[in-house]
């Protein structure tokens, strides 16, 4: 058996990303331009199959790991960070979903599979931020089922998805525990919806355009018992245990659009001159050195993600931890490439024809990604003194 510590990622889900990223690419600034979600990026990636990569193998899918996603997920992201990012609460859910509560959820594995079914995630909200053990979403116990009230924000991806992954809270008489839903989105028009679901206003957003990550208000929408996964320890249990598939894979969004800068700028440099010092930026000892420590920022960067991705599971909070802090390092490092990518093409860089300027905003999001960079090192610290960790 092999070392999971030696594990390399498969190749072929890499090359598949590897295809698809150039269409991505092409359309990325105009989808930015124009505040429009990637739809025709999200029916690529259904027809090249990308979207049940993380399915298991015996279901159809391509049974990739945590590792595998990392890897693909990286190089689709240097196509358009917004549809790897997009595809991303999709994927890894998928993934998580498998792994973790697999009798649950078989069918709708199944219908990703045969059905282009598309996930989506709703777990930040107004009051708690990305914070799912707390939600102010609440499920009242009804006959046959739950009642949900709240608001859900960033549901990434919401003008293409055909189901939702949501957290409410419910009260006990231990108190407030929380429970999850996976259910068929009600209906797919924008506006007011029957069903009890209702989008607040279109996405616009600094950087991120193209994911259609709308609000989204639940107006005493009632599910049955069968669309509940899990609820209560058991579930905050599979989310710690699970974390390598969400924080990883997010953070290999990032580092993908960090590798889109540095190989735009790499590749154009050379064609420049500064006529007043009659040499070629290429020439120019700092913009060398500026490259150098770009190449070794992302070098560090991938070897950081791979090696996480590899990690073994032993303790949950630990390895939440772990995931989280890998995650807040490479977003961190993403960005200050993105940013040294400006600097050193200078204002060509800054104009809205530039990737480097759509990549620099886009890479600012990975910044706002829960937990955040507090929660995060104070996580890690406890967990480092054997101080106790609570969600």
């Amino acid at each position: 058996m092999q070392d999971p510590s030696q594990a390399a990622p498969r190749p072929d889900l890499v090359e598949l990303a590897a295809s698809l990223a150039p269409r991505l690419a092409e359309r990325a600034s105009g989808y930015d331009d124009a505040d429009r979600f990637a739809a025709e990026d999200l029916d690529d990636l259904l027809t090249s199959g990308y979207t049940s990569i993380t399915v298991p193998r015996d279901l159809g899918g391509g049974g990739a790991s945590a590792l595998d996603l990392v890897a693909a997920q990286a190089r689709l992201a240097q196509g358009s960070p917004a549809t790897a990012f997009t595809i991303n609460m999709h994927l890894h859910g998928v993934g998580l979903l498998a792994e973790m509560l697999r009798d649950q959820v078989e069918p709708f594995l199944k219908q990703v599979v045969g059905d282009r079914a598309v996930l989506g995630g709703g777990f930040s909200e107004p009051q708690s931020g990305g914070n799912w053990w707390y939600q102010a979403t609440t499920a009242e116990r009804v006959a046959g089922g739950w009642r949900l009230r709240g608001v859900k924000t960033f549901f990434t991806g919401y003008p293409g998805l055909s189901h939702l992954f949501l957290t409410a809270a419910v009260e006990t008489a231990a108190g407030r525990e929380p429970i999850a839903f996976l259910f068929p989105r009600p209906d797919r028009a924008v506006g007011e919806q029957p069903g009890g679901v209702r989008v607040l206003g279109d996405w616009k957003a600094m950087g991120m355009r193209a994911t259609g990550s709308n609000a989204v208000a639940l107006d005493d929408l009632v599910l049955g018992d069968e669309h509940v996964v899990d609820r209560g320890f058991g579930l905050a249990a599979g989310f710690l245990a699970g974390s390598h598939w969400t924080w990883l894979s997010f953070a290999s969004v990032f580092l993908g659009a960090a590798e889109a800068a540095y190989e735009h700028l790499v590749s154009t440099l050379p064609g420049r001159r500064n006529e007043a010092l009659g040499q070629g930026l290429a020439q120019l000892p700092g913009v060398q050195q500026a490259v150098g420590r770009m190449r070794m920022l992302l070098d560090a960067t991938r070897a950081a993600l791979l090696a996480a991705a590899r990690r073994p599971v032993r303790d949950p909070a630990d390895h939440y931890g772990r995931m989280a802090a890998t995650k807040l390092f490479v977003c961190e490092t993403a960005l200050e490439v993105c940013t040294l990518a400006l600097r050193t093409a200078g204002g060509s860089g800054y104009l809205r024809r530039s990737p480097i300027e759509r990549l620099l905003r886009d890479a600012h999001a990975g910044l706002l990604l829960p937990p955040s960079h507090d929660a995060t090192l104070q996580w890690v610290g406890r967990v480092e003194l054997g101080a106790e960790t609570s969600a």
